[in-house]
């Protein structure tokens, strides 16, 4: 029996998180996961759960960190410049907080990053 589990980048960054802090971090590992983590940054910027979905805060904190994480293993093709901006433009000017997806109001539980 085949069972579909959890299949975004919070899953990675889970894994990654793992493997660091344990020691067990090796370029099979990491080989697969370059191109997924990439492959989630949206035309806009930000990084969705999986690809072709829409950027939110969440992800996009669990994709940064799965990139810095694997900075140590030669990743870096992602966007900056567009990850900068999606970040930079999620902190609405008159409430002051943060949105988590494009076109929402501010939300608390976004603040973290």
């Amino acid at each position: 029996m085949l069972f579909r589990s959890e299949i975004d980048v919070r899953a990675v960054y889970i894994a990654l998180t793992l493997a660091d802090l344990l020691g067990i971090m090796t370029p099979e590992l990491a080989a697969g996961t370059r191109q997924f983590v990439a492959s989630c940054q949206s035309h806009e910027g930000g990084f969705a759960g999986e690809p072709g979905c829409e950027p939110h805060g969440g992800y996009n904190f669990c994709a940064a960190a799965s990139i810095k994480i694997l900075n140590a293993w030669g990743y870096d093709r992602i966007d900056a410049r567009s990850h900068a901006r999606w970040i930079a433009t999620k902190q609405m000017p008159y409430e002051g907080g943060f949105q988590g997806r494009s076109h929402k109001l501010v939300d608390g539980c976004y603040s973290f990053w």
